[in-house]
């Protein structure tokens, strides 16, 4: 079972910060989910929100956002800085957000990202399915809000190995029904870290969380 840090370790650090990559490695999680999006002269850089610094992400160049000061004095990453931070260290799991050239992604993580150590993943089920034309080697996966009613039949449509749901939604038959498909099942969506304990009775393949070191532990108490 994969524990991979939410956007990195958040609670030390804001999210999608090199920090909370940093941290997420100097915790020992197997990999970090990271989010994805396209800068107005065609960059990627590493960013949650849709606005920063009250303008919109999409519409600001890469040396615009390059000279925004986060809160407590972060900054945004590039992408090709993240994953030569991450490279052999730890694994990925790149959320794929609003881009307009999937060329260009994909050319950055052919060039700078170990296809054995990053995934590719969205809510966009047509664009999970053009980067399984686009970059088959990256392994992939589709991200749900709730349960779809044929989860093996999504994931074939789209291209997908990886099954993203949220925690309260997990159930056996689902999970088997993916397993039995070859495909895996990520878990997110954790509000507390209670719910860990929960989501390790399942035979789940990965937990995406703002816990990292609470799954760590239960991992290891569990053996």
């Amino acid at each position: 079972m994969l524990n991979i840090a939410h956007r990195g370790f958040t609670q030390k650090f804001p999210g999608n910060t090199v920090e909370a990559f940093e941290a997420a490695i100097g915790l020992g999680a197997d990999a970090l989910e990271c989010d994805v999006q396209e800068t107005a002269d065609g960059r990627f850089v590493v960013f949650h929100d849709e606005e920063i610094d009250d303008k919109r992400l999409g519409e600001l160049s890469a040396s615009q956002i390059g000279d925004i000061t986060l809160e407590g004095g972060y900054r945004v990453p590039m992408l090709e800085e993240v994953l030569a931070l991450c490279r052999h260290r730890i694994g990925m799991v790149l959320e794929v957000k609003r881009l307009r050239s999937l060329d260009g992604l994909v050319r950055i993580l052919r060039a700078e990202a170990d296809p054995e150590e990053v995934g590719l993943g969205s809510f966009d089920e047509g664009l999970m399915l053009e980067l399984s034309r686009l970059a088959p080697e990256f392994r992939r996966g589709i991200i749900v809000e709730s349960p779809p009613e044929d989860p093996v039949a999504m994931l074939k449509s789209c291209g997908c190995q990886v099954l993203g749901v949220p925690f309260p939604y997990a159930d056996d038959r689902l999970v088997k029904a993916v397993h039995q498909a070859g495909c895996l099942v990520f878990l997110w969506g954790f509000r507390e870290p209670g719910q860990i304990k929960g989501a390790l009775g399942l035979e789940i393949d990965g937990i995406v969380s703002d816990f990292p070191d609470v799954v760590k532990d239960e991992l290891a108490r569990r053996g």
